[in-house]
């Protein structure tokens, strides 16, 4: 590979159908990128047939075959496989458009000294839930430059001594991202973020897809110590006391009783994503209703993921 200025690394797995429309965007680009990394995680839906076929099309296309690998290793083994300065994380589920790279080039420029900066990204489900979904699991936007965003760690520019310098990804299949941001953050004026450098990704395919996904995630953040099931037992037990309590005064009436912390928690959402102005959230009864019983079905789908991690681990030991 040659020397170049921009490399995109993209950790890839079972993703036919989205990984061609990102690539493409990605080669369409205003500023034009150096290196295109595509590493192949354990594909098994036929997409290494459709990396190996833009490999051979796009002089700048690479691909690594990195067998059954977790994101976080991944992204590692694509970084090690560039050449630039600087590195562009996506993920496969992304749509972006033709101005992504000029927009993190730009802000790259205007704060010398950055050695990272991260983009913003909205979401893109099934319009009947997606309001819902973003009330119940995503957190409000926050102000960058005047303009409010999500800023997690997908787009995300990198300058490659600063990776380095961080010792890369956990090997995890979770939260990765999160734990490298919380590193990187801890250098004081090291991290920017960059508002118009947005994406557009894809929460999950239908709502069953979302749940899986969430249950996954849930075994995995136990595996790794991150886990948020802590606050999520602490909700549903106030539930139930609350529902012993008040059986003596309405009897069985008391059944609705633990939907109340959810009620709580949505509508101090609700309120949150809508006072703050959250243009993917257009609000009314029924989104808050919805959020509402999405609320209730993320913590069932933790609950599921984290006893799985517990029946797993009683059976290894």
């Amino acid at each position: 590979m040659t020397k170049g200025a921009i490399a995109v690394v993209i950790p890839v797995r079972n993703e036919i159908t989205t990984l061609p429309v990102l690539v493409a965007g990605l080669l369409n680009q205003t500023e034009p990128i150096d290196e295109l990394v595509i590493v192949d995680g354990g594909s098994t839906d036929g997409t290494i047939g459709i990396e190996r076929n833009l490999a051979d099309r796009h002089e700048i296309v690479y691909i690594v075959e990195a067998g059954d690998a977790w994101p976080g290793r991944a992204r590692n083994l694509g970084v090690a496989a560039t050449s630039t300065k600087w590195i562009l994380f996506v993920d496969a589920g992304c749509e972006v458009d033709s101005n992504l790279v000029r927009s993190f080039v730009e802000a790259r420029e205007q704060s010398p000294g950055v050695r990272m900066v991260i983009g913003s990204y909205s979401c893109m489900a099934d319009t009947r839930w997606k309001e819902a979904v973003i009330v119940a699991t995503k957190p409000a936007r926050v102000e960058c430059h005047g303009y409010r965003g999500r800023y997690d760690f997908i787009p995300c520019l990198i300058q490659r001594e600063f990776f380095q310098e961080l010792g890369g990804f956990r090997d995890w299949r979770a939260g990765e991202d999160l734990e490298f941001v919380g590193r990187a953050k801890s250098e004081p004026g090291a991290v920017i973020c960059s508002p118009g450098a947005r994406v557009v990704w894809e929460m999950a395919p239908s709502r069953r897809a979302m749940v899986k996904k969430w249950v996954t995630y849930a075994f995995h953040n136990a595996d790794n110590g991150t886990s948020w099931h802590r606050p999520v037992l602490l909700h549903n037990a106030l539930g139930a006391v609350l529902a012993l309590l008040m059986f003596p005064v309405i009897g069985w009436w008391c059944a609705v009783v633990p939907i109340l912390p959810h009620l709580l928690r949505t509508f101090v959402r609700y309120r949150r994503h809508c006072g703050d102005g959250d243009d993917e959230i257009e609000g009314g009864l029924l989104v808050f209703l919805q959020a509402l019983v999405a609320s209730a079905v993320v913590d069932v789908a933790t609950l599921i993921g984290v006893m799985r991690w517990w029946f797993n681990r009683a059976i290894i030991q």
